[in-house]
């Protein structure tokens, strides 16, 4: 966290602090404005099937050195939007399916990181076991997928 110009006019949001965020953040933002992100340090994780990435980034000194000569803050929420009730990461991704949330797994920080989620009957959610050559979708048909 960094904490610029006491005036905040321009609130920019992003889920990682990539080297091209924060260069365009620099690039536009005036003395005071806000990056919220999701996450603290960039994560490169790369392709599953093919070459991987340079995992955890952090921030660059250049980079630090230049966010407070502009006056920028940087604020990041992590655990508590993974688990808060309203805006947590697995409640979006349910709220945005049309879903509703029916329960909770995985207990994390104050809350939970993981939902439960009923969806609408048009949307198949597959339980797929990895190198199986077919699945059954939550909703109970079948399907062939290589996965």
């Amino acid at each position: 966290m960094l904490r610029g110009a006491p005036t905040v006019r321009t609130v920019y949001l992003a889920a990682f602090p990539s080297a091209e965020v924060l260069r365009a953040f620099i690039d536009r933002a005036e003395p005071g404005d806000l990056l919220f992100v999701h996450h603290p340090i960039d994560l490169e994780s790369g392709d599953p099937k093919g070459e991987w990435g340079r995992f955890f980034q952090p921030i660059a000194d250049k980079t630090i050195d230049a966010l407070r000569l502009r006056q920028l803050s940087i604020y990041s929420c992590h655990a508590p939007l993974d688990y808060h009730p309203t805006f947590s990461t697995s409640g979006s991704i349910a709220a945005a399916l049309g879903g509703t949330v029916i329960g909770e797994f995985f207990p994390y920080g104050r809350g939970h990181a993981g939902i439960i989620a009923s969806l609408p009957d048009f949307f198949g959610v597959f339980l797929c076991h990895n190198g199986a050559e077919s699945c059954y979708a939550a909703r109970g048909f079948r399907c062939s997928l290589r996965v």
